[in-house]
């Protein structure tokens, strides 16, 4: 029971955002802030706005409300391809609370024996998952960016 109250919780949250247009403001605001940046700056502005959301609300909707913004961003920019693939991967880095994601979710199901608590706790996720989320960003800011810029996106 505990993964389906914790995933429906991860969905009201989502749908919260959608109906409160947060994503959509935060990604307007991106677009508007960035016009005239250099590419470098623009895919920093991307990871760090899905390292940070995708954190809070399932990937899965933070994908379908911030994706297409970002590729008009790119498209302005002569690089959506790029961005997409940025946003994507730091997206699914996007990980330090139960609610990011299903295996997150999942995993969070798992009792000890005798059902008396989780083998994981959310103080386990935000050390783990924001300790990789944490990482993914200065990998994505120069590897990333480099791969990216070698493979044409």
């Amino acid at each position: 029971w505990s993964v389906l109250i914790l995933i429906g919780g991860g969905l009201s949250l989502g749908r919260l955002m959608m109906r409160s247009r947060l994503l959509e403001v935060a990604s307007a605001a991106l677009q508007a802030t960035l016009v005239g940046a250099n590419y470098w700056t623009v895919l920093a502005a991307v990871a760090l706005m899905m390292g940070f959301c995708g954190n809070f609300a399932s990937s899965v909707v933070v994908s379908i409300i911030t994706l297409p913004i970002i590729a008009e961003v790119g498209k302005k920019l002569g690089r959506p391809g790029g961005l997409i693939l940025a946003a994507t991967i730091m997206n699914t880095a996007a990980m330090a609370l139960p609610v990011s994601s299903f295996p997150n979710s999942n995993s969070f199901a798992f009792l000890r024996p005798g059902g008396a608590s989780n083998y994981l706790t959310s103080d386990d996720y935000v050390r783990c998952g924001g300790l990789i989320t944490s990482a993914a960003l200065p990998v994505m800011l120069t590897l990333g960016y480099v791969t990216i810029l070698a493979l044409g996106f």
